[in-house]
């Protein structure tokens, strides 16, 4: 199958959506999803909102914080992964992703304090989904080796008997 190399456009959502599902069923992807970008990432919004429970008030201004601190830095992140890629228009969707989460940023910071919380949250949400998207195909989380020295169960009948094995 041919590709027209100038349709760039259509090259990048095909390969969004390949990274999008590319990592669904990795147990690895879902620990690093986890552990390092929600929690440990997030472990100024989960401050923030502990201190709010504890205080009995929730305060959307110190919330909307926590989440415009949170989604540059997973944003930047991932950023950084796409400056890497061997494809220019990868590279170049980082930069314009960058100034998409720029925007958003601006608005989580300058509106009025009622949505303020909202767009940060739009933010944080998008940031973790692109952070799926820079990431979804790493080699890390690839956690089935093909090279092992055992096959995969999934895959192949493990074959032999337990004859001449003693308890």
């Amino acid at each position: 199958m041919s590709q027209d190399l100038t349709a760039s456009i259509e090259l990048l959502w095909r390969d969004a959506r390949r990274r999008l599902w590319a990592p669904v069923k990795s147990v690895t992807f879902y620990a690093h999803l986890l552990l390092a970008v929600l929690v440990c990432g997030g472990l100024g919004i989960w401050n923030t909102l502990y201190q709010c429970k504890l205080n009995g008030q929730w305060d959307m201004l110190n919330i909307a914080a926590a989440l415009y601190t949170y989604f540059p830095a997973i944003a930047a992140a991932a950023l950084i992964e796409l400056t890497h890629e061997r494809q220019p228009y990868l590279r170049s969707f980082g930069l314009l992703s960058a100034a998409f989460f720029v925007g958003i940023f601006f608005f989580a910071t300058t509106t009025q304090p009622e949505t303020r919380a909202i767009w940060a949250g739009i933010g944080a949400l998008l940031g973790v989904l692109f952070w799926w998207i820079a990431n979804g195909e790493k080699a890390c989380f690839k956690d089935i080796d093909p090279n092992a020295a055992t096959p995969d169960p999934a895959k192949e009948e493990l074959t032999g008997d337990s004859t001449g094995w003693q308890q």
